[in-house]
């Protein structure tokens, strides 16, 4: 008998997408910094984003600024860092009234319902505003226990 049902966040319960996005400044332009440097530099990152290794998104951008040896300059880290949390909270205010209905009627056949996200702190400041978050039982976000799925230094299941 299934008693529980576990939902990944992005792209499956929330999306990112919006179709009427318009290309704009990017982070490294904003930065000052060569874009493909940054592409490389953050992607190096990921990992370490996604387990907490960062206490915030300024403090990936910094280091990113320092190992391309630019300056840091907190007034732009602190615009982009309020953004990318505005950003996000849009995607947290938009959730398809199709999926609430769903999770409802999972929750009412008596299933327990747990979220399980790779995420870093910014990505899911505004989840507690979301008409969600009541709903699932439990919410596991990868950087608040430092692991990301999948890890298998974690063990196999």
């Amino acid at each position: 008998m299934i008693q529980a049902l576990f939902c990944d966040l992005f792209e499956t319960i929330v999306t990112e997408f919006d179709p009427h996005w318009k290309p704009g400044a990017t982070i490294a332009d904003e930065l000052g910094v060569n874009a493909k440097l940054f592409a490389m530099e953050w992607s190096t990152r990921r990992d370490k984003r996604m387990v907490g290794g960062y206490p915030d998104f300024r403090s990936a951008l910094r280091d990113i600024c320092r190992a391309l040896e630019h300056p840091v300059d907190e007034g732009v880290l602190r615009r982009i860092h309020q953004e990318r949390l505005a950003r996000y909270a849009r995607v947290f205010a938009k959730i398809d009234d199709k999926v609430v209905h769903v999770l409802k009627t999972i929750k009412r056949a008596g299933l327990k319902l747990g979220l399980i996200s790779n995420c870093t702190p910014e990505e899911v400041a505004a989840w507690h505003t979301c008409c969600l978050a009541e709903t699932f039982d439990d919410a596991v976000f990868s950087w608040q226990v430092q692991h990301a799925e999948p890890d298998v230094s974690a063990g196999a299941i």
